[in-house]
């Protein structure tokens, strides 16, 4: 089965600590993320970041758990640092990998 890829791209809210907001996202992946790989990304004011399964299954697994991840401590503290407006998620398909 082919992996998923989710990716969501956003702002920090304005007057955010960069530094506060890693250090949110380093306490995510220590306490929460897990079953995926996790990449943050960022070009100047923009960021995304990639949540890679290797499986639909795995993805699926994911889901089923999701208001538990989204009721984490851990995750509304990252999110607490979010611009909610101009956040976009999507959701890619591995077609091959190299």
């Amino acid at each position: 089965m082919p992996g998923i890829i989710i990716m969501h791209s956003f702002k920090l809210k304005e007057g955010a600590s960069v530094q506060d907001f890693m250090l949110a996202a380093t306490d995510v992946q220590n306490n929460v993320n897990k079953g995926y790989s996790y990449q943050l990304l960022r070009d100047g004011e923009n960021w995304a970041d990639m949540c890679v399964f290797e499986t639909e299954e795995d993805f699926q697994n994911f889901v089923k758990n999701v208001d538990e991840v989204v009721n984490n401590p851990y995750i509304k503290k990252f999110q607490s640092y979010l611009d909610g407006k101009g956040i976009s998620r999507r959701r890619f398909t591995v077609e091959k990998s190299y």
